[in-house]
């Protein structure tokens, strides 16, 4: 697989970096883990501050485009980005659990 930063730009106001990038070479797309790990490799800093925004696969080709956010301060990812992505980021499957609302007893309910 190789990994190939086709453009990157600043964004002084969310301060985050947005990386548009090229794999080729490859025989399946790769997961978001492994670009999260090649990506800060080659740029530096903290998985946890890296968020894979979109991977497009080519049908028919071995090449596959992306975006990601690179944020420049500690745990900005997290209050800036949307939830699904940081699930899908950190590898968890489905929907999160809803808590369920406590119910009042029929009896106790009765009696006010």
């Amino acid at each position: 697989m190789k990994l190939k930063v086709a453009e990157k730009k600043t964004n002084p106001l969310l301060e985050r970096e947005e990386i548009f990038f090229e794999v080729t070479d490859v025989k399946t797309v790769p997961s978001r883990k492994e670009l999260t790990q090649h990506l800060c490799a080659l740029e530096g800093g903290r998985e946890e501050d890296l968020v894979i925004q979109r991977v497009q696969h080519h049908f028919g080709t071995t090449h596959v485009t992306g975006t990601a956010h690179k944020y420049l301060k500690e745990g900005r990812a997290q209050k800036m980005e949307l939830n699904h992505l940081l699930r899908r980021q950190r590898g968890e499957k489905g929907l999160p659990e809803k808590k369920k609302p406590q119910t009042v007893p029929a009896a106790e309910a009765k009696k006010e």
